[in-house]
């Protein structure tokens, strides 16, 4: 999957701001952003995804859904994406 991504850091604080495609624009997209270990400096952000079918009938139709997140961290830290737990492909938006 492929994730837009998009960090504004001000005061200690990244906004992290993007979107993925869903399925339909029924799917429910939750966030959540981590400090995680494993970058070459040791540590990076890592927004995770969350991609779920909504319960009903809806046109299948891939749809643009945006999300926002926050977290404390230093400044100039490496953004990574997951999507359901796999690796997602990020672009700057």
């Amino acid at each position: 999957p492929s994730v837009a991504l998009r960090d504004v850091f001000k005061k200690g604080v990244h906004t992290i701001t993007g979107s993925v495609e869903a399925p339909n624009a029924c799917t429910i997209v939750t966030v959540r952003a981590s400090l995680e270990a494993g970058a070459p400096d040791g540590k990076s952000i890592r927004v995770a995804l969350s991609l779920q079918s909504a319960a009903g009938v809806c046109l299948q139709v891939p749809t643009r859904v945006n999300f926002s997140t926050t977290l404390a961290a230093p400044a100039q830290m490496p953004l990574t994406a997951t999507v359901n737990g796999l690796a997602a492909t990020t672009t700057s938006s």
